[in-house]
């Protein structure tokens, strides 16, 4: 999350600019989400949090598009804050997921108990009860 007082803006250039790069820029980002969700899935111990994952991955999505439903990007863009908070939510259970793959691959036992240990990916379970205020969310989820 960015904290340097700028949220709005950041929030209105990745809701009006990076996702939308003719769809490609939140494609591109949502293929490597789910080869990381593939790959958790087999596993027992992250299978949940796969799934979890990709439930909040496709609310961004719907979000995305309820956001830009009417086409016009005041209304699009009025929420934009609070959009990039629950997509930065879902970045970073998609980095706590890959750390915890990591981890359970490392050839060092104490790394992966370690990890383990700390239960990092509750922030993936968390991801479904971000509700921000705004309607498109809440019509997208």
């Amino acid at each position: 999350m960015i904290h340097e007082g700028t949220h709005g803006i950041q929030g209105m250039d990745l809701l009006g600019r990076k996702v939308l790069m003719e769809g490609k820029g939140l494609q591109l980002l949502a293929a490597r989400i789910q080869a990381t969700i593939a790959r958790a899935r087999p596993q027992p111990a992250l299978s949940a949090h796969a799934d979890a994952l990709a439930q909040a991955l496709a609310r961004v999505g719907a979000a995305t598009k309820a956001a830009w439903a009417t086409g016009e990007p005041t209304e699009a863009l009025a929420n934009a804050v609070p959009y990039m908070q629950a997509f930065g939510h879902v970045v970073l259970a998609w980095i706590w997921l890959e750390l915890s793959l990591a981890a359970g691959a490392s050839k060092t036992k104490r790394t992966a108990q370690a990890w383990r240990a700390q239960r990092p990916i509750s922030i993936i379970t968390n991801c479904p009860r971000l509700t921000p205020g705004c309607a498109w969310w809440k019509a997208a989820t």
